[in-house]
């Protein structure tokens, strides 16, 4: 009886909060040990977060799933699929179109390089290259794959740029802003940090906030 108590006393947070952490539930609990949470984690068949390492969790029945698996709560994330791994998976190999790097960091509003890779290695998914550093992942599946690049090229290479990668992108030109900026220095900071975001993506940001005019501006008032 206490067991069943305790149960839908978590139950009762989960609904009220839909999101908790491990120390929230050792908490609701009455409880120091980890191992005891997730006694009753597994059988409220708990859903853990594909972003921040899985530290987070919630119940199936609270999760606002959107037609891709996935759901979102500030910068914390969950799916369907279950792991950032299984969900990058699953969403490449069923898009339409592939997907880069950015359109993947925008949906999932996490960073994303490092699992595509460990996917490609392990060919669960492939890659094709489209410009400079930009890849396109892909489906595995020959047809599909030929499918998937042919549509995205057929969408032609001027892609409206992701939120996402713009702010990444403004986010650096900022940092860099004691400096002369120009977009070749941008991309070496951003690509010595890992980034995959393309030179053709950072010129088009500074062409759109009107940056090239103000950077040489900016060098001609320092000379």
């Amino acid at each position: 009886m206490k067991n069943v108590c305790e149960i839908e006393n978590v139950k009762k947070i989960f609904e009220n909060k839909m999101i908790l952490d491990i120390d929230e539930l050792r908490a609701a609990l009455g409880t120091e040990s980890n191992r005891t949470v997730f006694r009753y984690l597994k059988k409220l068949n708990y859903i853990s977060s594909y972003t921040h390492a899985g530290k987070y969790y919630s119940l199936p029945e609270i999760a606002q799933f959107d037609q891709n698996g996935l759901w979102q709560r500030g910068n914390i994330g969950f799916s369907k699929y279950g792991t950032l791994l299984n969900t990058l998976e699953h969403i490449v190999n069923h898009s339409n179109a592939g997907k880069t790097n950015s359109d993947l960091e925008e949906q999932f509003k996490t960073r994303v390089q490092n699992p595509l890779l460990t996917l490609v290695n392990a060919k669960k998914i492939g890659r094709e290259k489209l410009i400079q550093k930009t890849y396109l992942y892909v489906s595995v599946d020959p047809e599909t794959r030929k499918k998937q690049v042919t549509t995205r090229h057929s969408q032609g290479k001027k892609r409206p740029i992701s939120d996402w990668t713009s702010i990444e992108i403004l986010v650096e030109i900022i940092r860099l802003s004691s400096h002369s900026v120009t977009p070749a220095i941008v991309s070496n900071s951003l690509h010595q940090k890992g980034s995959s975001i393309s030179r053709e993506e950072i010129n088009q940001v500074f062409r759109e906030y009107g940056l090239e005019k103000k950077t040489l501006d900016s060098a001609q008032s320092k000379s």
